[in-house]
């Protein structure tokens, strides 16, 4: 069986983005779908499309489902690094009482107790930003869907005598209808504006690692295929067409980066030393000078015999 092409996969996969959100209960980004293609096509050769694009979009949705409500795997790293230095202190203490010798290596463990107590102090401010924001939004989100989104109906018996006495009722008049309508429009315009604040403040207190996932985007994406390949995820999620525009400034630094020398032996940054000429550059040179000192004394002296100097006799290689 054929595999099908990105283009075709991306249009199964959006076909199937309505149940891995209801499944999950997350919102999937256009980004995702697209970001499982592409990256599942590139860095997992082993499988084909579409299947390992929906295992990595189905991945990637139950890590976001579970980040929205479990602890996040840093802050439990901290914890569980805590509690080993506790116990290690404690054992530290009993040896102490019985004339032990552990005093660098109490101040050392207490040390690292203090440093990451300070580290889970601020993962704990963080998560419980990230958790109050990612709130609001899907707060908002709920809000947006139910007012653009109608109830499926369930055609029972209860229903229709609903509809039958509906229409046996009178209805609001136009002009009511308009002002709700208005109403309406401007009270989703606020939820909007106040929607792209939150996500903005989110986004520039998360950085490029995300606590809390409030969707399925292109980094939960990458995250995932991040782990399952080891490459990195700014290197995946990268805009290629942004790195050849920038291509001259790249080069540029690369070429001035420390370490990076060019092909005739110059160094390529200020700092660093030249390199060692090789023997035969060494002897060359010589030969240049020799024959330079010659040119100069011809010059100086005229035509005839060439003068025996003792700057001659020290450039030779012997010396």
């Amino acid at each position: 069986m054929l595999e099908p092409s990105e283009e075709k996969a991306i249009l199964m996969m959006r076909g199937a983005a309505s149940t891995m959100e209801k499944h999950h209960q997350v919102q999937v980004l256009d980004e995702a779908l697209e970001a499982s293609v592409r990256l599942s096509h590139r860095y997992i050769p082993a499988r084909q499309l579409p299947d390992k694009s929906v295992s990595l979009l189905d991945t990637a949705c139950a890590r976001v489902a579970i980040s929205q409500s479990a602890v996040p795997a840093s802050v439990d790293d901290c914890r569980k690094r805590i509690d080993a230095l506790e116990n290690e202190l404690a054992i530290i203490g009993r040896e102490k009482e019985v004339g032990v010798d552990t005093t660098e290596r109490e101040v050392a463990a207490n040390e690292k107790l203090t440093a990451e107590q300070a580290v889970l102090e601020k993962l704990d401010g963080r998560w419980n930003t990230e958790k109050e924001l990612v709130s609001q939004i899907l707060e908002i989100r709920s809000q947006l869907r139910s007012k653009t989104n109608k109830v499926e109906g369930t055609d029972s018996e209860l229903e229709a005598s609903a509809d039958e006495e509906a229409e046996t009722t009178s209805i609001e008049s136009n002009e009511e209808l308009e002002a709700d309508t208005a109403e309406a429009t401007i009270d989703r315009e606020a939820l909007l504006n106040k929607l792209k604040l939150l996500q903005d403040d989110l986004n520039e207190r998360q950085g490029e690692d995300p606590l809390i996932l409030s969707s399925v985007d292109e980094t939960a994406v990458g995250s995932v295929v991040q782990d399952w390949t080891g490459i990195p995820v700014g290197r995946m999620v990268k805009n290629e067409i942004e790195t050849v525009l920038n291509l001259p400034e790249i080069s540029e630094e690369t070429y001035h980066r420390p370490g990076s020398r060019p092909a005739d032996g110059r160094p390529a940054h200020p700092d660093l030393p030249r390199q060692p000429r090789q023997p035969q550059q060494t002897h060359r040179r010589l030969h240049v000078c020799r024959y330079l000192r010659r040119r100069q004394d011809r010059d100086c002296t005229g035509p005839g015999p060439r003068p025996s100097t003792a700057a001659n006799r020290t450039l030779s290689p012997s010396t």
